[in-house]
């Protein structure tokens, strides 16, 4: 990523710089499948009935994290005035903190990495420059039919478990301002869904 210059007309050279963005997606694993379990083997009676015919469904997901703009707390280069004005790098703190989820304030982008760029400057960070976190989702479908009214009617019996190992995925905010730092934390974040469970019966006839 890089920073390229642009003249409008007369004056001083406007910083454009580049980046991904923000709705490129790196990696996104999607696995789906469906398995008809063995149930009760060759048993008879009501324990077959009960453990035979069931199908599960399981959905698995791993997406790369949203890239997220740094933006200066100021925008103090003289020159444009509805400008994006982004920070510079500092070069001597990582990016990301590696213990966030253990902070107690969840502070996950390291603001002391970056820096207010000079009066009449420009940053040197690119656009969307920052990743939040990848995002694991697992949902599972278990469901079971059955015959009923001596074969007139079909039931069946479904289970819906959504996100089902309740695990937080934060939404990934627009852009983080040094100005703001609540913003560096998922403290401002929304977060997707927690578990859910949806159950259901229906009778096709």
């Amino acid at each position: 990523m890089s920073s390229a210059g642009v003249r409008f007309g007369p004056g001083p050279t406007i910083s454009v710089p580049t980046g991904p963005a923000p709705t490129w997606t790196v990696h996104n694993l999607q696995i789906i499948g469906n398995w008809d379990l063995p149930g009760a083997g060759r048993r008879n009676g009501p324990l077959r009935a009960v453990l035979g015919g069931w199908s599960l469904s399981p959905f698995f997901q791993i997406v790369s994290g949203a890239p997220v703009d740094m933006r200066a707390a100021q925008n103090n280069n003289y020159v444009c005035q509805s400008c994006v004005a982004r920070p510079d790098w500092t070069g001597e703190q990582p990016v990301i903190n590696p213990n966030w989820r253990q902070d107690p304030n969840l502070t996950y982008i390291n603001l002391a990495a970056f820096r207010q760029p000079a009066p009449g400057t420009f940053g040197n960070v690119a656009r969307n420059a920052v990743r939040w976190p990848t995002r694991f989702l697992t949902d599972v479908s278990l469901r079971k039919g059955f015959s009923v009214a001596d074969g007139r009617l079909r039931a069946e019996l479904s289970g819906e478990f959504f996100n089902l190992f309740n695990r937080v995925n934060f939404n990934a905010p627009r852009a983080v301002s040094l100005g703001n730092p609540i913003q560096a934390t998922m403290r401002s974040a929304w977060t997707d869904a927690p578990r859910e469970v949806q159950l259901s019966f229906r009778i096709v006839f």
